[in-house]
């Protein structure tokens, strides 16, 4: 009897550290975004100043992933927005299709969406099998469309900025 917590996840190294709190899937793209990415990516990054820990911290653009493949509540994006912001971080927003993305949008996406941030979706199987893709579902066709593929590459240009979604527009790191 009494409380116990078993540590899983473990066998991801490479700077992903176990946690309690995470799905295979979740785990698959943060894993994902770490190998895809150039340069210094971190897992599970905390910063002590503002009391958050990144899902994923891309050092060299001063990019934080956040990967959501639960539901939130829009005061924690607001919330995380400006701390991440605070300091110093851009961040971008990994939406999972099993939660968002669906044909009714949850008010999450509409906070996202409120405060201009960067969000792509994915559908990334706790195998490691899967994609981004940046066009949300809208309207009511059936059946859904084939999402359009994008790769992490897409996300910076050559002149070190990242790309926002749909090319819509351009964001600086860090700001």
């Amino acid at each position: 009897a009494g409380n116990h917590c078993v540590a899983h996840f473990y066998h991801f190294t490479e700077g992903c550290s176990a946690s309690v709190h995470r799905s295979e899937t979740h785990w698959q793209v943060q894993k994902y975004l770490q190998n895809a990415l150039p340069g210094a990516v971190v897992c599970e990054r905390h910063f002590e100043a503002i009391e958050r820990r990144a899902d994923v911290c891309w050092e060299d653009r001063k990019v934080i992933f956040e990967v959501q493949c639960s539901p939130i509540a829009p005061d924690e994006i607001k919330a995380r927005q400006r701390d991440y912001r605070a300091a110093g971080y851009q961040v971008i927003w990994i939406l999972h299709d099993r939660i968002f993305n669906r044909f009714f949008r949850k008010s999450a996406e509409h906070k996202l969406e409120q405060l201009g941030a960067v969000h792509y979706y994915t559908t990334m199987s706790a195998t490691g099998e899967g994609q981004f893709y940046d066009q949300p579902y809208v309207g009511y066709s059936r059946p859904r469309p084939v999402p359009r593929q994008i790769s992490c590459a897409s996300w910076v240009t050559q002149d070190g900025l990242l790309r926002a979604n749909g090319d819509r527009q351009l964001l600086a790191s860090g700001h």
